[in-house]
């Protein structure tokens, strides 16, 4: 008896030591932290490991808008969108703006033609914004906030 209760101790032991060790890895690899990610490529600062879809809207059957985070970086956010149709020559651009609709300077991406694009990051309540000139005629299409 005594034998096995000091086998759970120790599995128990080392389980929480892996777990501590996969954290602290995880945030290694990460070259910023929270507010320090402001403006900031998630994949080239290492934010894109457990990537979770927050709020997104179906714009319509070709586009869909998210606010994608992570707690990797201390629960930074950045705006992706996708499209199903390349549009070649047009200009695909997303961006976040904070919970007052005002544009996070710095979160902005823009590619001509392209069929999936990120912003950079940003922290707090934020919605992600897309648009494509010529096919949404310019105007945008942003997700509820995601808080």
């Amino acid at each position: 008896m005594r034998g096995s209760v000091n086998a759970v101790v120790f599995v128990g032991l080392f389980a929480s030591m892996v777990l501590i060790g996969m954290i602290s890895m995880q945030s290694a690899n990460a070259a910023c932290m929270g507010q320090g990610c402001h403006g900031l490529d998630p994949i080239s600062q290492g934010c894109d490991v457990n990537i979770r879809n927050g709020t997104n809207t179906p714009v319509n059957s070709e586009l869909m808008v998210y606010v994608c985070k992570t707690s990797a970086c201390g629960g930074v956010k950045w705006a992706r969108a996708t499209r199903s149709t390349f549009l070649n020559g047009s200009r695909f651009e997303v961006w976040l703006e904070n919970e007052h609709g005002q544009r996070l300077s710095g979160t902005e991406y823009e590619l001509q033609g392209g069929l999936q694009i990120y912003g950079d990051m940003w922290t707090g309540p934020v919605r992600a914004c897309a648009s494509i000139d010529g096919y949404l005629n310019g105007r945008a299409r942003c997700t509820p906030v995601d808080y």
